[in-house]
């Protein structure tokens, strides 16, 4: 089962909120060079900042006046604070206003007020914040999900389009050891309504479910059915590490090691779309992967992060023989 729980990746970080005085005006000078011409003060002069400055030459690195009051330092320049605030703060990429004190980046370099986290929507993929500036806009699916129209252009929203990235995906695990006949598996798409129901959750990151059917004979299996089933709409990316995990869950069924250590299989599963995403790098690649590194679930992020320990140091041989042979990780993971 992939549930992939996506914290919106924020840093709270602060602007320029010291609006200084100027001290030291009309200073009687003592053997000091001007900072800003580099000649010697032979009389009054300005003391800013751990500098000395000719009266005439304390000016705003922006319009050139002479500064005479508050002002703004900001990456080792002074203005005054209206031509900072005005001309030279970062600007908020949702309502263009200058930044000061904390303020919110995202995983993509956007800029925000705090204030906004209450007042606009996130995409449920992307996490940008949705607006015509930054996303084109954004959709309401209807089983409840807000998409930005960025990650709407990418979604997998057809059977067929679903089936050739289901290939594509067991061909890149096929690289690493994991190989899976994706000709006995059948693949749904489903909206999020149906998959709670089928994984019998209500978590609202649920993103895909495996079920399995084996008959046997005397205890003996003689056919088995995989079902899997997956959001429509989801992004290229955020599929195929679905279909990544989901697929992990058959590899795990076909060695009869399905339902066993939770941290391990899931964290097993988890490390499969790690590896996909690795095969196809970029920002929603690297988002999606962030999500699993800062994750706190004791399957999904722990579970991920110690069986990438043991894969990083063992390496993936040692890894799916691990699988194959134990019900838990070794002491130490």
């Amino acid at each position: 089962m992939q549930d992939l729980v996506r914290h919106p990746v924020t840093r709270v970080l602060v602007g320029i909120v010291a609006v200084l005085a100027v001290t030291g005006l009309l200073d009687h000078a003592a053997n000091y060079d001007c900072a800003a011409c580099g000649k010697p003060i032979d009389a009054d002069f300005v003391k800013a900042g751990g500098a000395r400055y000719h009266p005439e030459h304390f000016v705003c690195a922006l319009c050139e006046k002479v500064l005479d009051g508050e002002y703004v330092v900001h990456e080792g320049h002074n203005y005054h604070a209206s031509c900072y605030r005005d001309r030279v703060a970062p600007r908020c990429a949702l309502c263009s206003k200058a930044l000061e004190g904390r303020y919110l980046e995202d995983y993509w370099g956007n800029a925000y007020h705090t204030r906004h986290e209450k007042e606009a929507q996130r995409c449920e993929y992307c996490t940008r914040f949705i607006s015509e500036k930054l996303t084109k806009g954004g959709v309401e699916y209807n089983d409840g999900r807000i998409v930005c129209k960025l990650c709407q252009r990418r979604a997998i929203d057809g059977e067929e389009e679903a089936v050739a990235l289901m290939r594509s995906v067991a061909t890149s695990l096929r690289e690493f050891g994991i190989v899976v006949d994706v000709r006995t598996v059948k693949l749904h798409l489903v909206d999020l309504k149906s998959l709670r129901k089928l994984a019998g959750s209500s978590r609202h990151a649920l993103q895909g479910f495996t079920q399995f059917q084996q008959d046997t004979v005397g205890g003996v299996p003689i056919s088995s059915a995989v079902d899997v089933s997956m959001l429509w709409g989801l992004p290229k990316e955020e599929a195929a590490s679905t279909l990544a995990h989901e697929l992990m869950h058959v590899w795990l069924f076909s060695k009869n090691r399905e339902q066993r250590n939770a941290a391990l299989t899931e964290g097993s599963c988890n490390y499969a779309a790690y590896l996909v995403l690795g095969q196809e790098p970029g920002p929603l690649s690297g988002l999606i992967i962030e999500a699993m590194m800062e994750s706190n679930d004791p399957a999904y992020g722990k579970g991920f992060r110690r069986v990438k320990r043991f894969a990083d140091e063992k390496g993936t041989k040692a890894w799916l023989a691990l699988l194959a042979s134990r019900d838990k990780l070794p002491a130490g993971y």
